[in-house]
């Protein structure tokens, strides 16, 4: 429903200049347990003080769907690293930048940027295994671009990445 209302450009944000660091702290402590108790552990790094004009709700869901993706798809036993700072682009204009990233069994071949694609699967076997319905990175990727943003991934190794520009 929000990738449709998002397409017809009626997804209804509330702007406002909010304390980014305490947003996402505040999505991401429900999380420190689910991840304990999927044989996982959750290490944060978060800025104290970044701020940006954004939608508190929208920014909170980003944090929400990036670790769940994260808490199904890291490898047993592996770090969770999740980071917020504070970049500049230039010209006086700061920004924010939000990190997640973990081990996985095995990265996706191909285009990791297909993982945004709406009910885009790596693997056919992993939604049995995982559950989801393959739209949650599209939700973040739409997320960020409403916001002027950007939503990237990289891999090296086992290791993938998740960036969030705001």
């Amino acid at each position: 429903m929000f990738l449709a209302c998002m397409d017809e450009g009626s997804a209804g944000f509330t702007m406002a200049s909010i304390d980014l660091s305490e947003a996402v702290n505040k999505a991401a402590a429900p999380f420190k347990s689910v991840v304990v108790s999927g044989g996982k552990r959750l290490s944060t790094s978060i800025a104290t003080g970044v701020r940006t004009h954004a939608d508190a709700a929208a920014v909170a869901q980003v944090v929400e769907l990036l670790l769940d993706n994260a808490t199904r798809y890291a490898s047993e036993g592996s770090v969770i690293e999740l980071s917020l700072c504070a970049v500049s682009h230039g010209k006086g204009k700061g920004a924010a930048e939000l990190v997640v990233s973990n081990a996985v069994d095995e990265l996706p071949e191909g285009d990791l940027d297909r993982l945004f694609d709406r009910f885009y699967r790596a693997d056919a076997s992993r939604s049995s295994k995982t559950g989801g319905s393959g739209v949650g990175l599209s939700v973040v990727r739409a997320i960020a671009e409403a916001h002027g943003g950007a939503a990237t991934v990289s891999g090296h190794g086992n290791q993938i990445t998740f960036t969030v520009c705001l």
